[in-house]
């Protein structure tokens, strides 16, 4: 997987999820590909400027030094998990089935299930980058039914 900057990609990523008014059953047209050049204008003006958003917010968590939640951790036993919870030498990981919300500012909000903690200090930076999915709100206005999904790239911390 890598990081949504496609408009395609991102369009269809939403009308999967049912984002935008879609109200269709996928399960019934899983081969369905969105059409931008069909779609009515002012949906697809919505689907760049939450691109866009997408885009930005990863460029904000950019920004934060050291370990963030949703930064993904290879353990010494092979397994990959997510970021989920930041303490002060501790964090916790887990983050297989929850979902991941990237504010404005790229700070991220687990909600779902979490492992024990383990220290920050067992943990060391490669070079690498992984996408990860994340969540926020068309146009960055709160409602029922407006989350849209996409990929930004995360960190990759080795278990030592």
């Amino acid at each position: 997987m890598k990081a949504t900057t496609n408009l395609q990609d991102f369009a269809q990523m939403n009308w999967n999820a049912n984002a935008y008014g879609f109200k269709l059953d996928m399960s019934k047209y899983p081969s369905i590909t969105v059409d931008l050049n069909a779609q009515i204008p002012s949906v697809v003006r919505q689907v760049e400027t939450d691109l866009q958003l997408l885009i930005l917010r990863g460029q904000a968590l950019d920004k934060r030094q050291g370990i963030r939640v949703g930064d993904y951790i290879n353990h010494k036993n092979g397994t990959t998990t997510r970021v989920t919870m930041l303490h002060d030498e501790k964090l916790q990981a887990g983050g297989g089935s929850g979902s991941y919300y990237i504010s404005k500012d790229g700070c991220l909000s687990y909600s779902g299930g979490l492992d024990s903690p383990i220290p920050t200090n067992t943990l060391q930076e490669t070079t690498e980058k992984k996408a990860g999915l994340v969540w926020f709100f068309s146009d960055n206005w709160a409602g029922a039914s407006r989350g849209v999904y996409g990929y930004i790239d995360f960190k990759v911390f080795n278990e030592i």
